[in-house]
Protein backbone atom coordinates (compact mmCIF):
# COMPACT_ATOMS: atom_id res chain seq x y z
CA UNK A 1 0.00 0.00 0.00
CA UNK A 2 1.15 3.52 -0.88
CA UNK A 3 -0.06 6.84 0.68
CA UNK A 4 0.67 10.47 -0.47
CA UNK A 5 -0.76 12.96 1.25
CA UNK A 6 0.27 17.23 0.51
CA UNK A 7 -0.59 20.22 2.85
CA UNK A 8 -2.38 23.75 0.78
CA UNK A 9 -2.86 25.57 3.81
CA UNK A 10 -2.30 25.67 7.40
CA UNK A 11 -3.56 28.72 9.21
CA UNK A 12 -2.51 29.03 12.94
CA UNK A 13 -3.86 30.93 15.85
CA UNK A 14 -3.02 30.16 19.46
CA UNK A 15 -3.67 26.79 20.41
CA UNK A 16 -5.25 26.03 17.59
CA UNK A 17 -3.77 24.70 13.85
CA UNK A 18 -5.95 24.01 10.94
CA UNK A 19 -4.66 22.14 8.51
CA UNK A 20 -6.35 22.06 4.67
CA UNK A 21 -5.10 19.35 1.84
CA UNK A 22 -5.51 15.94 0.18
CA UNK A 23 -4.34 12.54 0.18
CA UNK A 24 -3.98 9.60 -2.42
CA UNK A 25 -3.80 6.22 -1.64
CA UNK A 26 -2.98 3.00 -3.63
CA UNK A 27 -6.24 1.36 -2.24
CA UNK A 28 -9.46 2.42 -1.78
CA UNK A 29 -9.17 5.01 0.82
CA UNK A 30 -12.30 4.72 2.49
CA UNK A 31 -10.67 1.18 4.31
CA UNK A 32 -8.76 3.11 6.44
CA UNK A 33 -8.87 6.22 8.43
CA UNK A 34 -6.61 8.86 7.96
CA UNK A 35 -4.51 8.77 11.82
CA UNK A 36 -2.85 12.42 12.86
CA UNK A 37 -0.53 11.51 15.78
CA UNK A 38 -1.46 14.79 17.30
CA UNK A 39 -4.76 15.63 19.66
CA UNK A 40 -7.35 16.05 16.89
CA UNK A 41 -10.34 18.20 17.69
CA UNK A 42 -11.94 17.83 13.83
CA UNK A 43 -11.57 15.94 11.06
CA UNK A 44 -13.47 16.61 7.62
CA UNK A 45 -13.07 14.56 4.54
CA UNK A 46 -14.50 15.85 1.37
CA UNK A 47 -14.35 14.59 -2.44
CA UNK A 48 -11.40 16.32 -4.39
CA UNK A 49 -11.77 15.65 -8.23
CA UNK A 50 -9.19 18.08 -9.10
CA UNK A 51 -6.70 15.83 -7.15
CA UNK A 52 -8.32 12.68 -9.20
CA UNK A 53 -7.77 14.18 -12.57
CA UNK A 54 -3.76 15.13 -11.97
CA UNK A 55 -2.94 11.83 -10.15
CA UNK A 56 -4.82 10.13 -12.65
CA UNK A 57 -6.44 7.94 -9.78
CA UNK A 58 -10.10 6.59 -9.28
CA UNK A 59 -12.57 9.07 -6.87
CA UNK A 60 -12.35 6.63 -4.24
CA UNK A 61 -8.48 6.52 -3.70
CA UNK A 62 -8.26 10.02 -2.68
CA UNK A 63 -9.79 12.67 -0.42
CA UNK A 64 -9.59 16.41 0.77
CA UNK A 65 -9.42 16.78 4.02
CA UNK A 66 -9.71 19.92 6.44
CA UNK A 67 -8.70 19.29 9.75
CA UNK A 68 -8.16 21.40 13.42
CA UNK A 69 -5.15 20.05 15.81
CA UNK A 70 -3.79 21.35 18.60
CA UNK A 71 -0.47 24.15 18.01
CA UNK A 72 2.19 22.32 20.08
CA UNK A 73 4.69 24.54 18.52
CA UNK A 74 6.50 20.69 16.91
CA UNK A 75 7.32 20.91 13.63
CA UNK A 76 6.68 17.88 12.62
CA UNK A 77 3.29 15.56 12.57
CA UNK A 78 2.83 12.20 11.86
CA UNK A 79 -0.04 10.82 9.88
CA UNK A 80 -1.02 7.10 9.39
CA UNK A 81 -2.94 5.34 7.04
CA UNK A 82 -3.57 1.72 7.95
CA UNK A 83 0.22 0.42 7.86
CA UNK A 84 1.70 3.07 5.67
CA UNK A 85 2.93 6.47 7.79
CA UNK A 86 3.47 10.29 6.23
CA UNK A 87 5.45 12.43 8.19
CA UNK A 88 4.30 16.29 7.90
CA UNK A 89 7.01 19.14 8.25
CA UNK A 90 5.52 22.14 8.85
CA UNK A 91 8.26 23.94 7.88
CA UNK A 92 7.65 23.31 4.07
CA UNK A 93 4.25 24.36 4.58
CA UNK A 94 3.04 27.53 3.09
CA UNK A 95 0.86 29.12 6.13
CA UNK A 96 -1.53 31.65 5.58
CA UNK A 97 -2.23 35.02 7.14
CA UNK A 98 -6.28 35.13 5.55
CA UNK A 99 -8.53 32.27 6.06
CA UNK A 100 -10.69 32.78 2.96
CA UNK A 101 -13.12 30.16 1.77
CA UNK A 102 -11.69 27.06 -0.12
CA UNK A 103 -11.89 27.42 -4.05
CA UNK A 104 -11.55 23.33 -4.29
CA UNK A 105 -14.16 22.83 -1.37
CA UNK A 106 -17.76 21.56 -2.77
CA UNK A 107 -20.77 23.61 -1.26
CA UNK A 108 -22.13 20.87 -0.12
CA UNK A 109 -19.83 20.74 2.33
CA UNK A 110 -19.22 24.26 3.26
CA UNK A 111 -21.79 23.63 6.27
CA UNK A 112 -19.54 21.20 7.52
CA UNK A 113 -16.57 23.09 6.66
CA UNK A 114 -18.25 26.42 8.69
CA UNK A 115 -19.10 24.53 11.46
CA UNK A 116 -15.85 22.82 11.96
CA UNK A 117 -14.32 26.04 11.91
CA UNK A 118 -16.10 27.57 14.37
CA UNK A 119 -15.99 25.03 16.96
CA UNK A 120 -12.28 25.41 17.00
CA UNK A 121 -12.01 29.28 17.21
CA UNK A 122 -11.63 29.86 13.90
CA UNK A 123 -13.61 31.62 10.66
CA UNK A 124 -13.76 32.37 7.43
CA UNK A 125 -11.87 36.01 6.19
CA UNK A 126 -9.99 35.08 9.68
CA UNK A 127 -6.52 37.76 9.48
CA UNK A 128 -3.66 36.22 11.33
CA UNK A 129 -3.36 38.84 14.36
CA UNK A 130 -0.61 40.09 16.11
CA UNK A 131 -1.07 40.87 19.97
CA UNK A 132 1.12 42.84 21.42
CA UNK A 133 1.40 45.22 25.19
CA UNK A 134 0.15 47.84 22.94
CA UNK A 135 -2.96 46.06 21.84
CA UNK A 136 -5.56 48.37 23.20
CA UNK A 137 -8.25 47.41 25.67
CA UNK A 138 -10.87 49.87 23.63
CA UNK A 139 -11.75 49.70 20.01
CA UNK A 140 -14.22 51.46 17.58
CA UNK A 141 -14.73 49.56 13.93
CA UNK A 142 -17.54 50.65 11.66
CA UNK A 143 -19.05 50.03 8.65
CA UNK A 144 -20.81 52.64 6.49
CA UNK A 145 -22.93 54.34 9.27
CA UNK A 146 -22.86 51.91 11.76
CA UNK A 147 -20.02 51.33 14.84
CA UNK A 148 -19.04 48.58 17.31
CA UNK A 149 -17.87 50.27 20.37
CA UNK A 150 -15.73 48.53 23.09
CA UNK A 151 -15.26 50.79 25.96
CA UNK A 152 -13.82 48.51 28.50
CA UNK A 153 -12.51 44.71 27.64
CA UNK A 154 -11.63 42.91 31.53
CA UNK A 155 -10.96 39.92 32.94
CA UNK A 156 -12.59 39.81 36.13
CA UNK A 157 -11.46 36.66 37.30
CA UNK A 158 -9.46 33.42 35.76
CA UNK A 159 -12.13 32.46 33.56
CA UNK A 160 -14.13 34.79 33.24
CA UNK A 161 -14.37 38.26 30.58
CA UNK A 162 -16.28 41.02 30.55
CA UNK A 163 -17.07 43.59 27.58
CA UNK A 164 -18.80 46.98 27.81
CA UNK A 165 -19.43 49.54 24.88
CA UNK A 166 -22.36 50.04 22.28
CA UNK A 167 -23.80 49.41 19.01
CA UNK A 168 -24.99 51.29 16.88
CA UNK A 169 -26.69 50.04 13.83
CA UNK A 170 -29.79 52.26 13.08
CA UNK A 171 -29.23 50.11 9.25
CA UNK A 172 -29.13 46.68 10.52
CA UNK A 173 -25.94 46.43 8.57
CA UNK A 174 -24.34 43.75 11.12
CA UNK A 175 -25.25 40.45 11.32
CA UNK A 176 -22.95 38.78 14.02
CA UNK A 177 -20.95 40.04 15.99
CA UNK A 178 -18.93 37.47 18.28
CA UNK A 179 -15.56 37.09 20.27
CA UNK A 180 -12.95 34.59 19.82
CA UNK A 181 -10.84 33.74 23.11
CA UNK A 182 -8.63 30.62 23.44
CA UNK A 183 -10.39 29.44 20.24
CA UNK A 184 -13.60 29.41 20.96
CA UNK A 185 -16.06 31.51 19.32
CA UNK A 186 -18.44 32.95 21.95
CA UNK A 187 -22.25 33.39 21.08
CA UNK A 188 -23.31 36.42 19.46
CA UNK A 189 -23.39 39.87 21.11
CA UNK A 190 -25.83 41.14 19.16
CA UNK A 191 -28.61 38.14 20.20
CA UNK A 192 -26.71 37.43 23.78
CA UNK A 193 -25.86 40.43 24.85
CA UNK A 194 -27.76 42.55 27.87
CA UNK A 195 -28.70 45.47 26.28
CA UNK A 196 -29.61 48.79 28.28
CA UNK A 197 -29.76 52.94 27.24
CA UNK A 198 -26.47 54.87 26.56
CA UNK A 199 -28.00 57.95 26.41
CA UNK A 200 -24.20 59.92 27.42
CA UNK A 201 -23.00 58.25 23.73
CA UNK A 202 -26.50 59.52 21.83
CA UNK A 203 -25.41 63.11 23.40
CA UNK A 204 -22.08 62.96 22.36
CA UNK A 205 -23.09 62.09 18.97
CA UNK A 206 -26.22 64.81 18.58
CA UNK A 207 -28.31 61.68 17.54
CA UNK A 208 -31.75 61.68 18.42
CA UNK A 209 -33.03 60.58 21.97
CA UNK A 210 -34.91 57.26 21.23
CA UNK A 211 -31.04 55.92 19.50
CA UNK A 212 -29.60 55.52 22.89
CA UNK A 213 -32.20 53.38 24.18
CA UNK A 214 -31.05 49.97 23.74
CA UNK A 215 -27.57 50.54 22.21
CA UNK A 216 -25.31 49.67 25.27
CA UNK A 217 -24.10 46.27 26.24
CA UNK A 218 -22.37 44.56 28.93
CA UNK A 219 -21.21 40.98 27.49
CA UNK A 220 -20.01 38.22 29.77
CA UNK A 221 -17.85 34.82 28.83
CA UNK A 222 -17.16 32.44 31.16
CA UNK A 223 -14.63 29.42 30.24
CA UNK A 224 -14.08 26.57 32.66
CA UNK A 225 -10.01 27.28 31.84
CA UNK A 226 -7.70 30.27 32.60
CA UNK A 227 -8.79 33.12 29.62
CA UNK A 228 -5.80 34.70 27.37
CA UNK A 229 -5.89 38.21 27.26
CA UNK A 230 -5.71 38.63 23.52
CA UNK A 231 -8.96 38.00 22.44
CA UNK A 232 -10.38 38.92 18.93
CA UNK A 233 -13.62 40.62 18.32
CA UNK A 234 -15.43 39.78 14.64
CA UNK A 235 -18.07 41.02 13.03
CA UNK A 236 -19.62 40.07 9.84
CA UNK A 237 -22.20 42.28 7.33
CA UNK A 238 -23.13 39.10 5.43
CA UNK A 239 -23.23 36.35 8.39
CA UNK A 240 -20.34 34.25 7.03
CA UNK A 241 -17.12 35.89 6.61
CA UNK A 242 -15.89 37.96 9.14
CA UNK A 243 -13.72 41.07 9.65
CA UNK A 244 -11.46 40.57 13.16
CA UNK A 245 -9.86 43.22 15.40
CA UNK A 246 -7.36 43.09 18.17
CA UNK A 247 -8.57 43.45 21.50
CA UNK A 248 -6.32 42.99 25.10
CA UNK A 249 -8.41 42.51 28.17
CA UNK A 250 -7.27 43.81 31.17
CA UNK A 251 -7.36 42.51 34.55
CA UNK A 252 -9.52 44.75 36.68
CA UNK A 253 -7.94 46.62 39.42
CA UNK A 254 -10.28 49.36 39.50
CA UNK A 255 -12.80 50.13 42.65
CA UNK A 256 -15.65 47.89 42.22
CA UNK A 257 -18.28 51.43 42.79
CA UNK A 258 -17.52 52.62 39.70
CA UNK A 259 -18.12 49.20 37.84
CA UNK A 260 -20.77 48.67 39.43
CA UNK A 261 -22.18 51.79 38.74
CA UNK A 262 -20.95 51.70 35.56
CA UNK A 263 -23.30 48.16 34.44
CA UNK A 264 -26.62 49.97 36.74
CA UNK A 265 -27.03 53.22 36.16
CA UNK A 266 -29.22 52.80 33.30
CA UNK A 267 -30.80 49.69 33.73
CA UNK A 268 -34.78 49.16 34.33
CA UNK A 269 -34.78 46.40 36.90
CA UNK A 270 -38.55 46.14 36.21
CA UNK A 271 -38.22 44.62 32.91
CA UNK A 272 -38.59 41.16 34.00
CA UNK A 273 -37.62 39.87 30.04
CA UNK A 274 -34.23 41.24 30.68
CA UNK A 275 -34.18 39.27 33.77
CA UNK A 276 -31.94 36.47 31.97
CA UNK A 277 -29.96 38.14 30.53
CA UNK A 278 -29.28 40.48 33.53
CA UNK A 279 -28.46 37.28 35.56
CA UNK A 280 -26.35 35.87 32.73
CA UNK A 281 -24.18 38.89 32.07
CA UNK A 282 -24.71 41.69 34.79
CA UNK A 283 -24.73 39.99 38.27
CA UNK A 284 -21.27 37.71 37.58
CA UNK A 285 -19.97 40.27 36.81
CA UNK A 286 -20.76 42.51 39.86
CA UNK A 287 -19.80 39.76 42.01
CA UNK A 288 -16.97 39.06 40.10
CA UNK A 289 -15.36 42.30 40.57
CA UNK A 290 -16.12 42.36 44.37
CA UNK A 291 -15.03 38.92 45.41
CA UNK A 292 -11.50 39.12 44.72
CA UNK A 293 -11.24 41.80 47.28
CA UNK A 294 -13.63 40.70 49.93
CA UNK A 295 -12.36 36.45 49.21
CA UNK A 296 -8.38 38.04 49.69
CA UNK A 297 -6.23 37.62 52.24
CA UNK A 298 -7.48 40.68 55.00
CA UNK A 299 -4.80 41.97 58.14
CA UNK A 300 -6.94 42.24 60.69
CA UNK A 301 -6.40 43.65 64.18
CA UNK A 302 -8.32 43.35 67.63
CA UNK A 303 -8.32 46.25 70.09
CA UNK A 304 -9.66 45.26 73.30
CA UNK A 305 -10.73 47.63 75.69
CA UNK A 306 -10.71 47.09 79.23
CA UNK A 307 -10.86 42.93 80.65
CA UNK A 308 -12.70 40.60 78.44
CA UNK A 309 -15.86 38.85 79.70
CA UNK A 310 -14.96 35.89 81.45
CA UNK A 311 -17.12 32.96 79.40
CA UNK A 312 -20.31 35.23 77.68
CA UNK A 313 -23.22 33.83 77.58
CA UNK A 314 -23.85 35.97 74.62
CA UNK A 315 -21.22 37.70 72.20
CA UNK A 316 -22.97 41.10 70.48
CA UNK A 317 -21.75 41.71 67.09
CA UNK A 318 -21.95 44.61 65.41
CA UNK A 319 -20.14 46.26 62.20
CA UNK A 320 -19.66 49.58 61.61
CA UNK A 321 -19.27 51.00 58.31
CA UNK A 322 -19.24 55.52 57.81
CA UNK A 323 -21.70 56.30 60.91
CA UNK A 324 -20.04 55.66 64.08
CA UNK A 325 -21.73 58.36 66.33
CA UNK A 326 -24.64 55.30 67.25
CA UNK A 327 -22.20 53.72 69.46
CA UNK A 328 -22.39 56.06 71.99
CA UNK A 329 -25.92 55.88 72.14
CA UNK A 330 -25.69 51.90 72.47
CA UNK A 331 -22.77 52.14 75.13
CA UNK A 332 -24.97 54.45 77.24
CA UNK A 333 -27.89 52.29 77.14
CA UNK A 334 -25.12 49.19 77.66
CA UNK A 335 -23.48 50.82 80.87
CA UNK A 336 -27.54 50.72 82.19
CA UNK A 337 -27.88 47.04 81.97
CA UNK A 338 -26.14 44.84 85.03
CA UNK A 339 -26.16 41.57 82.28
CA UNK A 340 -23.60 43.17 80.40
CA UNK A 341 -21.39 41.33 82.72
CA UNK A 342 -21.95 38.24 80.64
CA UNK A 343 -22.38 39.77 77.75
CA UNK A 344 -19.49 40.25 75.25
CA UNK A 345 -19.22 43.27 72.67
CA UNK A 346 -17.49 42.93 69.24
CA UNK A 347 -17.80 46.21 67.32
CA UNK A 348 -16.47 45.37 63.65
CA UNK A 349 -14.86 48.45 61.78
CA UNK A 350 -16.18 48.23 58.07
CA UNK A 351 -14.68 51.20 57.22
CA UNK A 352 -10.82 51.89 57.12
CA UNK A 353 -11.23 55.68 56.17
CA UNK A 354 -12.71 56.48 59.55
CA UNK A 355 -10.24 54.42 61.95
CA UNK A 356 -8.76 57.29 63.38
CA UNK A 357 -12.02 58.92 64.58
CA UNK A 358 -13.82 55.45 65.22
CA UNK A 359 -10.80 54.82 67.86
CA UNK A 360 -10.41 58.26 69.38
CA UNK A 361 -14.51 57.41 69.67
CA UNK A 362 -14.29 54.11 71.17
CA UNK A 363 -11.46 55.18 74.01
CA UNK A 364 -14.10 57.94 75.03
CA UNK A 365 -16.84 56.02 75.12
CA UNK A 366 -14.88 53.37 77.19
CA UNK A 367 -13.88 55.72 79.72
CA UNK A 368 -17.11 57.10 80.08
CA UNK A 369 -19.38 54.08 80.51
CA UNK A 370 -16.74 51.69 81.43
CA UNK A 371 -18.46 48.53 79.66
CA UNK A 372 -15.72 46.09 78.08
CA UNK A 373 -15.53 45.61 74.23
CA UNK A 374 -13.27 44.66 71.55
CA UNK A 375 -13.01 46.08 68.33
CA UNK A 376 -12.01 44.16 65.26
CA UNK A 377 -10.20 46.28 62.55
CA UNK A 378 -10.59 45.57 58.69
CA UNK A 379 -7.58 46.36 56.37
CA UNK A 380 -10.38 46.95 54.22
CA UNK A 381 -14.43 47.27 53.70
CA UNK A 382 -16.14 43.57 53.56
CA UNK A 383 -19.28 44.83 53.23
CA UNK A 384 -22.26 44.22 55.50
CA UNK A 385 -22.07 40.13 55.10
CA UNK A 386 -17.91 40.01 55.31
CA UNK A 387 -18.39 42.24 58.27
CA UNK A 388 -20.32 40.67 60.19
CA UNK A 389 -18.56 36.79 58.88
CA UNK A 390 -14.97 38.26 60.43
CA UNK A 391 -17.05 39.52 63.90
CA UNK A 392 -18.72 35.86 64.17
CA UNK A 393 -15.46 34.67 63.75
CA UNK A 394 -13.65 36.49 67.18
CA UNK A 395 -17.09 36.42 68.75
CA UNK A 396 -16.05 33.88 72.03
CA UNK A 397 -19.66 33.24 73.34
CA UNK A 398 -21.44 29.89 71.87
CA UNK A 399 -24.78 32.13 71.28
CA UNK A 400 -24.25 35.17 69.15
CA UNK A 401 -26.11 38.06 68.10
CA UNK A 402 -26.40 39.97 64.65
CA UNK A 403 -27.02 43.70 65.43
CA UNK A 404 -27.28 46.71 63.75
CA UNK A 405 -25.15 49.72 65.44
CA UNK A 406 -28.33 51.67 65.07
CA UNK A 407 -30.51 49.41 67.35
CA UNK A 408 -30.94 50.41 71.07
CA UNK A 409 -32.78 48.38 73.74
CA UNK A 410 -35.27 50.32 74.89
CA UNK A 411 -34.95 48.71 78.60
CA UNK A 412 -32.31 46.75 80.72
CA UNK A 413 -32.38 42.61 80.41
CA UNK A 414 -33.73 42.77 76.83
CA UNK A 415 -30.97 40.51 75.36
CA UNK A 416 -30.69 37.98 78.15
CA UNK A 417 -34.49 37.53 77.58
CA UNK A 418 -34.20 37.31 74.21
CA UNK A 419 -31.64 34.28 74.64
CA UNK A 420 -33.78 32.64 77.67
CA UNK A 421 -36.67 32.56 74.96
CA UNK A 422 -34.39 31.13 72.55
CA UNK A 423 -33.06 28.06 74.92
CA UNK A 424 -36.68 27.22 75.61
CA UNK A 425 -37.97 27.40 72.36
CA UNK A 426 -38.25 24.10 70.42
CA UNK A 427 -36.26 23.70 67.32
CA UNK A 428 -35.94 27.52 66.61
CA UNK A 429 -32.28 28.32 64.29
CA UNK A 430 -33.05 32.29 64.40
CA UNK A 431 -34.53 34.74 66.97
CA UNK A 432 -35.61 38.06 66.61
CA UNK A 433 -37.44 41.01 68.49
CA UNK A 434 -39.52 43.85 68.13
CA UNK A 435 -37.91 46.41 66.60
CA UNK A 436 -39.61 50.15 67.02
CA UNK A 437 -39.16 53.25 65.84
CA UNK A 438 -38.66 56.10 68.07
CA UNK A 439 -42.17 57.12 68.30
CA UNK A 440 -43.14 53.25 68.84
CA UNK A 441 -44.27 52.25 65.86
CA UNK A 442 -43.48 48.69 64.61
CA UNK A 443 -40.68 48.63 62.18
CA UNK A 444 -40.07 45.09 62.48
CA UNK A 445 -42.08 41.76 64.10
CA UNK A 446 -40.69 39.36 61.73
CA UNK A 447 -40.40 39.08 57.62
CA UNK A 448 -42.99 37.92 54.88
CA UNK A 449 -42.12 36.94 51.56
CA UNK A 450 -43.92 38.69 48.99
CA UNK A 451 -44.46 39.42 45.03
CA UNK A 452 -44.32 43.53 44.69
CA UNK A 453 -46.23 44.77 41.62
CA UNK A 454 -43.49 47.76 41.24
CA UNK A 455 -40.66 44.73 41.23
CA UNK A 456 -42.55 41.80 39.29
CA UNK A 457 -40.91 38.31 39.03
CA UNK A 458 -39.14 38.79 42.49
CA UNK A 459 -39.89 37.62 45.88
CA UNK A 460 -39.47 41.15 48.19
CA UNK A 461 -39.43 41.19 51.95
CA UNK A 462 -42.08 42.89 53.37
CA UNK A 463 -42.75 44.04 57.22
CA UNK A 464 -46.30 43.41 58.04
CA UNK A 465 -47.46 46.00 60.66
CA UNK A 466 -44.99 48.32 59.53
CA UNK A 467 -45.41 51.78 60.98
CA UNK A 468 -48.16 50.36 63.58
CA UNK A 469 -48.31 51.55 66.41
CA UNK A 470 -47.12 48.82 69.20
CA UNK A 471 -50.32 49.51 71.58
CA UNK A 472 -52.81 48.82 68.85
CA UNK A 473 -51.27 45.19 68.02
CA UNK A 474 -52.14 42.11 69.58
CA UNK A 475 -49.68 41.16 72.33
CA UNK A 476 -47.72 37.46 71.95
CA UNK A 477 -44.71 36.62 73.65
CA UNK A 478 -42.94 34.18 70.96
CA UNK A 479 -44.32 33.65 67.23
CA UNK A 480 -43.05 32.00 64.01
CA UNK A 481 -41.89 33.91 60.81
CA UNK A 482 -41.05 33.17 57.47
CA UNK A 483 -37.85 35.46 57.86
CA UNK A 484 -36.67 37.98 60.50
CA UNK A 485 -34.45 40.77 59.17
CA UNK A 486 -30.13 40.92 60.14
CA UNK A 487 -30.86 44.23 62.07
CA UNK A 488 -30.90 41.80 65.28
CA UNK A 489 -30.53 37.69 64.85
CA UNK A 490 -29.69 35.70 67.81
CA UNK A 491 -28.37 32.44 66.55
CA UNK A 492 -25.79 29.65 68.18
CA UNK A 493 -22.59 30.26 66.64
CA UNK A 494 -21.89 26.87 65.32
CA UNK A 495 -25.43 27.16 63.28
CA UNK A 496 -24.08 30.22 62.01
CA UNK A 497 -20.65 28.45 60.77
CA UNK A 498 -22.75 25.50 59.66
CA UNK A 499 -24.83 27.18 57.11
CA UNK A 500 -21.58 29.76 56.20
CA UNK A 501 -22.73 32.32 57.51
CA UNK A 502 -24.20 35.36 55.46
CA UNK A 503 -23.57 35.36 51.60
CA UNK A 504 -21.01 37.94 50.73
CA UNK A 505 -22.75 37.21 47.12
CA UNK A 506 -25.38 39.58 48.16
CA UNK A 507 -23.55 43.08 47.11
CA UNK A 508 -22.97 46.33 49.27
CA UNK A 509 -26.19 44.18 51.21
CA UNK A 510 -30.04 43.52 51.47
CA UNK A 511 -31.44 40.10 51.48
CA UNK A 512 -28.60 38.33 53.06
CA UNK A 513 -30.77 38.69 56.01
CA UNK A 514 -33.51 36.24 54.22
CA UNK A 515 -31.42 34.46 52.55
CA UNK A 516 -29.63 33.42 55.75
CA UNK A 517 -32.92 32.35 57.43
CA UNK A 518 -33.49 29.71 54.18
CA UNK A 519 -30.12 28.29 54.44
CA UNK A 520 -31.07 27.52 58.80
CA UNK A 521 -34.84 26.50 57.17
CA UNK A 522 -33.22 24.21 55.21
CA UNK A 523 -31.45 21.97 58.59
CA UNK A 524 -35.02 21.58 59.84
CA UNK A 525 -34.84 24.50 62.23
CA UNK A 526 -37.55 27.32 62.65
CA UNK A 527 -37.48 31.06 62.30
CA UNK A 528 -38.98 33.09 65.05
CA UNK A 529 -39.81 36.67 66.57
CA UNK A 530 -39.82 37.18 70.24
CA UNK A 531 -42.89 39.80 70.85
CA UNK A 532 -41.36 40.51 74.67
CA UNK A 533 -37.84 42.14 73.61
CA UNK A 534 -38.59 45.54 72.46
CA UNK A 535 -35.61 47.42 70.71
CA UNK A 536 -35.62 51.08 69.06
CA UNK A 537 -34.26 50.99 65.52
CA UNK A 538 -33.19 54.19 64.72
CA UNK A 539 -33.29 53.15 60.49
CA UNK A 540 -34.93 56.76 59.76
CA UNK A 541 -31.76 58.21 61.04
CA UNK A 542 -29.29 56.23 59.14
CA UNK A 543 -31.00 55.52 56.34
CA UNK A 544 -29.26 58.37 54.37
CA UNK A 545 -25.82 56.12 54.24
CA UNK A 546 -27.53 54.11 51.66
CA UNK A 547 -29.67 55.88 49.78
CA UNK A 548 -29.60 58.71 47.06
CA UNK A 549 -27.62 56.62 44.47
CA UNK A 550 -30.67 55.36 41.81
CA UNK A 551 -28.00 52.41 40.98
CA UNK A 552 -27.51 51.52 44.59
CA UNK A 553 -31.21 51.00 44.43
CA UNK A 554 -30.85 49.06 41.38
CA UNK A 555 -27.94 47.08 43.55
CA UNK A 556 -30.56 46.02 45.86
CA UNK A 557 -33.39 44.98 43.53
CA UNK A 558 -30.43 42.91 41.40
CA UNK A 559 -29.60 41.08 44.77
CA UNK A 560 -33.42 40.43 45.30
CA UNK A 561 -33.15 38.63 41.80
CA UNK A 562 -30.49 36.80 42.64
CA UNK A 563 -32.29 35.68 46.28
CA UNK A 564 -35.04 34.95 44.21
CA UNK A 565 -33.43 32.93 41.58
CA UNK A 566 -31.50 31.12 44.50
CA UNK A 567 -35.11 30.73 46.67
CA UNK A 568 -38.03 30.57 44.84
CA UNK A 569 -39.13 27.09 45.12
CA UNK A 570 -38.41 27.17 48.83
CA UNK A 571 -39.71 30.56 48.94
CA UNK A 572 -43.09 29.36 47.50
CA UNK A 573 -43.24 26.59 49.98
CA UNK A 574 -43.05 28.74 52.86
CA UNK A 575 -45.49 31.21 51.64
CA UNK A 576 -47.80 28.25 51.20
CA UNK A 577 -47.10 27.08 54.84
CA UNK A 578 -45.73 24.07 53.53
CA UNK A 579 -41.97 25.12 54.34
Amino acid sequence: MSLKLEIDFAFAVGSKLLLGGWAVAGDDISKHQLQFARECSDLLLFKRPDVCAVMQCSENHSTGFLIALANTGENEIEVTWGEVTHHINLDDVSFTQQLVELEVLPSAYFNDATALLERNGFYWGQKSLSFSENTPSSLSLSHKDSRIVIDYAFILDTNIVLLIGWVLDEARLFKRINLRLNNIISDCILQDAFFHPRYDVVEALELPINYGEKIGFAFTVSLSEPISPNIELMYSVDGTFFTGAALKAEPFRREETWLTEILLANVDITNTAKFPKLAKHVTPAIEKSWLGRLQAPNAVNVKQFGNKVANPLLSLVIPIYGRYDFVQIQMSQFSLDSDFDNIEIVYVLDDPRIKHAFMVTCKGVFETFGVPFKVVLSERNLGYAGANNLGVSHASSEHIVLLNSDVIPKKSHQFLTLLQQFENAESVGILSGTLLYEDNTIQHQGMEYMQDPSHPGMWMNYHPQKGFPLSLTESFDIKEAQAVTGALMLMTKQQYLDVGGFDIGYILGDFEDSDLCMKVRNTGKRIAVSGLVHMYHLERLSQSLVSGNTWKHTLSMVNGLRHTNKWNNEVENVVAGNG
